[in-house]
């Protein structure tokens, strides 16, 4: 009931037109996205999760993968195409662009916070989950 009555406010079409907006390519987006990678990548190398966070915080990575979400639930190949297709390219410039932040870098040691997301456990898991129904919500 708790449910319904939340998503009972949602106007369907503009849910759709939004997220459709959100999910096309932009200069915008791909700096946003390349900002957001280098930021934490040099968070990764000093080892500091404080700066790791801010960069997840700002990351538009969410939007090309709530558009592949809400196009496998409504059947739309054409937004599921589009949203597919950014998030292939958002993750080929997310490994690029840190593979050149790390290749140039002086600092050539792991720190703990790479270590820490190389062994998951079920915190981990559990941890994600609950982000995913928070960003559900």
């Amino acid at each position: 009931m708790l449910f319904k009555k939340m998503f009972s406010r949602l106007d369907r079409s503009a849910l759709v037109d939004h997220v459709g907006d959100e999910v096309q390519y932009k200069l915008e987006y791909i700096i946003l996205l390349a900002l957001s990678v280098i930021i934490a990548t040099l968070g990764l190398l000093i080892n500091n999760s404080v700066i790791i966070i801010g960069a997840m915080i700002m990351s538009p990575l969410m939007w090309p993968i709530i558009g592949v979400s809400l196009a496998t639930v409504m059947s739309s190949k054409k937004m599921l195409r589009r949203s597919a297709l950014l998030l292939v390219l958002s993750i080929f410039v997310a490994v690029v662009t840190a593979f050149l932040i790390s290749f140039i870098s002086p600092i050539q040691n792991i720190g703990s916070e790479i270590l820490s997301r190389s062994n998951p456990t079920v915190f981990d898991l559990v941890i994600a989950l609950a982000a995913g129904v928070a960003a559900t919500l």
